[in-house]
Parts: C-alpha cells; sequence; structure tokens
C-alpha cells in the first residue's frame, strides 16, 4: 500500500500537496465489517493536504460506491457515498491553537482535530475513522421509511381515558384479578 497519507510537514509545500488516492474495496470493507454496508466498488479520495502554521489541515472529497438493506423496508440499495473530509493535526501541547487570525476564521467551527507528538504521521487511520463514522447505522432507503423508523422510536401515545376503553368481556376475569391486586398490595405478594 502507498503510503499518500503520511505526512511529514517539513516536505510539505507551503501552497499543500494535491492528493488523488484509489483504494480497493478490500481495504474498505475491513473497516466496514459489521454488515451494515458492502463496499461495491474502488474508493476515491481527492483533495488537498496543507500547512497552516504548524499545523497540517487535510480537506478531502471521498466517493464510495456502498450497496446496503434498509434498515426499515429491508430493500437493497446502491449508492456513492460523497463526503468531505476536514481534518486538523496540531501539534499544540494545549489548548490554545497556534494559527494565523486569517485562516482560524476560515476554518469551520466543528473542525476535528487531532493532536499528534511528531512532524511526521500518518492520517490514515484518523480518514478511514472520520468516514467510518459519517455513516448510518441504521441506513433507510427514503425519507419515508426515515420517517417510519423515528416514529417507531416514539413511544405510542396514551388514550385518553382509559375508563372509556372497551375491553374484551372474555378479559374481565383478569382485570378483577388485576384491580384486586392493585387495591391491596398486601395480599398480591403472598
Amino acid at each position: 500500500m502507498s503510503n499518500e497519507f503520511y505526512i511529514n510537514q517539513a516536505e510539505l509545500p507551503e501552497e499543500g500537496r494535491e492528493v488523488k488516492v484509489s483504494r480497493s474495496a478490500s481495504w474498505l470493507s475491513e473497516i466496514l465489517c459489521d454488515g451494515v454496508y458492502e463496499v461495491r466498488g474502488e474508493a476515491t479520495f481527492s483533495g488537498l493536504i496543507r500547512p497552516i502554521g504548524g499545523n497540517v489541515a487535510i480537506d478531502l472529497k471521498a466517493l464510495v460506491p456502498l450497496m446496503y438493506h434498509c434498515s426499515r423496508c429491508g430493500r437493497e440499495n446502491k449508492f456513492v457515498y460523497d463526503t468531505g473530509i476536514q481534518h486538523l493535526f496540531t501539534t499544540s501541547q494545549s489548548n490554545k491553537l497556534d494559527l494565523p487570525i486569517d485562516v482560524a476564521r476560515k476554518l469551520d467551527a466543528e473542525l476535528e482535530i487531532t493532536e499528534i507528538n511528531s512532524k511526521k504521521f500518518d492520517a490514515e487511520p484518523t480518514i478511514i475513522e472520520t468516514l467510518a463514522s459519517e455513516l448510518s447505522i441504521y441506513p433507510t432507503c427514503t425519507e419515508l421509511c426515515e420517517e417510519k423508523a423515528a416514529s417507531k422510536l416514539e413511544p405510542e401515545p396514551e388514550p385518553e381515558c382509559a375508563e372509556n376503553v372497551q375491553i374484551d368481556p372474555r378479559l374481565a376475569p383478569l382485570m378483577a384479578i388485576r384491580a384486586a391486586m392493585e387495591s391491596n398490595p398486601t395480599d398480591a405478594k403472598a
């Protein structure tokens, strides 16, 4: 395996380094081995790795052909997972990042940050983790399936008035026992 994601800050040009990487389906299948998704082809990554102050920023676009079964209806779905991966690697040993103010203003407030111990590091594990963590654990095929799945997670509303509900007459003896147990809890324990 080539090491396009191995970064040596000393060798990184100031304008950054363009990255175009393809990985086989087996490479990602090891990561997505939970059985929810099946990788259907080569994954491609393209973007820029650039220095920002004493830090390194990665801005990649990932395209991964996947197949999954809808967690709601079971229908097979194929799609190309298209996502952006933005990450900042910092050698800062404190809670403060040493970034030029104009650069800091351009960064996403929710940018993932990883503290590194060296000016040489492998960013691939972080890229893999970010890619895998953004996929839904329970994917659905359509918005309708998603709404149905979400509604099943919400508790069913209680009937407005339980006294007005008609009970099957065959359950009357059980309801009488239940009422007796609720009215006299000491007898129910015996």
